[in-house]
């Protein structure tokens, strides 16, 4: 029996990925023969995403090749895509008789593969025992709770734990911070029943002139889209509306402030210089009408109400004077030296629009100041823009396109827009006379062509399944049937993703060609190894 492990992490969007899933369970199942990825290495080469249905069939195949496996999944409720990952579990193990799945939820959701499982309730006494040891083992490595009495410790703590590590390891941190035996006994008697008592006991603890940093980096490490570096943590929280420039002045020094800071909230892994919520319990109680009606009520925070502020703020760092050309010799399309010491950088420029894409997914929209703020970071805050007013872009592109400055040569902000599905920021560019409709030799033509494939907006906006802008180029009059280098159209793409709604939208204004997946699917193999050929040659 082999056995495969995964686990989601509720502050990791990488890890709630079905895609990523699927690919580390098959990259495991391959340690027991390697040559299950000889057919991905051509794919790999040509530097292609793999499809959710070639990884599904992939890792069926695998397994039925090596025999029994257990798939781990840990943590599912940690996942915002929970339905979708249950889902694939049900069907694969409809596909393969071979495989079986292990997953941990808290709480246990009850949905259709619930019919098909065994389960397995972890309840408190299950777990005393081991609760137990943890409490021995940090009261024998301190003098201080060993002159408090061991035994007394375990009394009081274990029952009160009702089977929750989190509370014991926070109630452990409190005693440890004791700076004597009888301030131990003492606290011993005040411990709060809850997760949510002992977060907002340590928020009430704070001190009021740090109060703000801290939530910064609680909200921060609750929303970010990726694990923060330390760096990148220390530089966010001081990050402020309408800064124009950063320095050691305004910076926490060192970094590791924040850390004393947020001390029992969040947690640090030098092993990977990222930091995190301590646990999802924390972002639980953030988010909870338990705090908001408490004496810590400013702590109170949800994604809706803080992403506003985590895009506004993005915007706030890459438009620092400190990237202007008179402070920034470097070249703008080249890899900048400056940029080491902006270690903020990389998140906001590759994360921002990630933020503002999401937000408007979940029916949000740009209010007048973050509007400003894009528009600027785009080079379109002027009508007659100039070099100086584009730089900004520049260096945006060369944050999120790296050494790829081929790419970065052609990229146009409506590009950019329409690939992340910024909606209202196209629609401006399109109704406010910011976007050419007739000479296509100019860069702010409609469908003048960037990217890595030279594809038009409009294209890239159909590949991204952003159907409202698609919507919106086509009204202004993109052409339906542009192609890209390597000769796929829009409809080829909509075709591929199987999207029916843009592929009937691009049908309605002309688009022409093939609607049959596996005809297109072979079409855009074909015409890529065509091009491959002749760029070779």
């Amino acid at each position: 029996m082999k056995l495969c492990y995964f686990y989601c992490m509720f502050n990791d969007e990488a890890s709630q990925d079905m895609r990523n899933v699927l690919g580390s369970w098959l990259v495991q199942v391959a340690s027991h023969k390697p040559s299950i990825l000889d057919p991905f290495a051509e794919l790999e080469s040509r530097k292609k995403r793999l499809s959710m249905t070639l990884l599904e069939d992939a890792l069926v195949d695998a397994v039925d090749e090596i025999g029994p496996t257990i798939l781990v999944l840990d943590a599912v409720n940690e996942s915002r895509d929970e339905e979708n990952l249950r889902a694939y579990m049900v069907r694969l193990t409809e596909h393969s008789k071979n495989i079986r799945f292990v997953v941990s939820s808290t709480p246990y959701a009850h949905d259709p593969i619930s019919t098909r499982c065994i389960e397995v309730n972890m309840g408190p006494e299950e777990v005393d025992s081991d609760i137990e040891q943890y409490v021995r083992r940090v009261v024998r490595t301190s003098h201080l709770l060993v002159q408090a009495g061991e035994q007394s410790i375990v009394d009081v703590v274990v029952p009160q734990a009702r089977g929750m590590f989190r509370w014991v390891e926070c109630q452990m941190t409190l005693l440890s911070g004791c700076l004597t035996a009888k301030m131990v006994t003492k606290t011993l008697t005040q411990l709060p029943g809850s997760l949510d008592s002992t977060y907002i006991n340590i928020l009430r603890r704070i001190p009021p002139a740090v109060k703000p940093w801290v939530r910064e980096a609680l909200m921060w490490l609750s929303y970010a889209y990726r694990p923060l570096t330390l760096n990148e943590l220390a530089e966010a929280v001081v990050i402020e509306a309408g800064q124009s420039s950063m320095d050691d002045s305004c910076r926490l020094q060192p970094p590791e402030t924040v850390l004393r800071l947020c001390q029992g909230l969040i947690s640090y892994s030098a092993a990977t210089n990222t930091v995190s919520l301590a646990h999802s319990s924390v972002r639980a109680t953030l988010e909870s009408e338990i705090i908001l009606d408490s004496d810590v009520s400013e702590f109170g925070m949800s994604r809706e109400n803080c992403t506003p502020d985590i895009i506004s703020k993005s915007l706030t760092y890459l438009l620092l004077d400190d990237f202007d050309p008179d402070s920034c010799n470097c070249d703008h399309m080249q890899p900048c030296a400056c940029f080491d010491s902006y270690p903020f950088l990389n998140y906001a420029g590759t994360m921002w629009a990630v933020h503002a894409s999401m937000h408007l997914w979940n029916g949000n929209t740009f209010h007048g100041g973050e509007l400003r703020q894009i528009f600027k970071l785009l080079g379109m805050h002027k009508r007659d823009t100039d070099e100086k007013s584009g730089q900004k872009f520049a260096m945006w592109m060369q944050v999120i396109l790296g050494d790829r400055t081929n790419s970065a040569d052609a990229a146009t902000p409506l590009y950019y827009a329409a690939s992340f599905g910024l909606e209202p920021v196209v629609e401006i560019m399109l109704s406010q006379g910011l976007v050419n409709f007739d000479d296509p030799s100019r860069s702010s033509y409609i469908d003048w062509k960037s990217g890595r494939n030279r594809s038009t907006p409009l294209e890239v906006a159909c590949y991204r399944r952003q159907i409202e802008v698609a919507e919106l180029l086509l009204e202004y009059g993109a052409n339906p049937n542009s192609t890209d280098v390597f000769g796929n159209s829009c409809l080829d793409y909509a075709v591929k993703n199987q999207d029916r709604a843009i592929i009937s939208l691009l049908q309605r204004h002309g688009a022409n060609g093939p609607t049959d997946a596996t005809m297109v699917a072979s079409s855009l193999t074909m015409r890529f190894a065509r091009t491959l050929s002749e760029t070779q040659s």
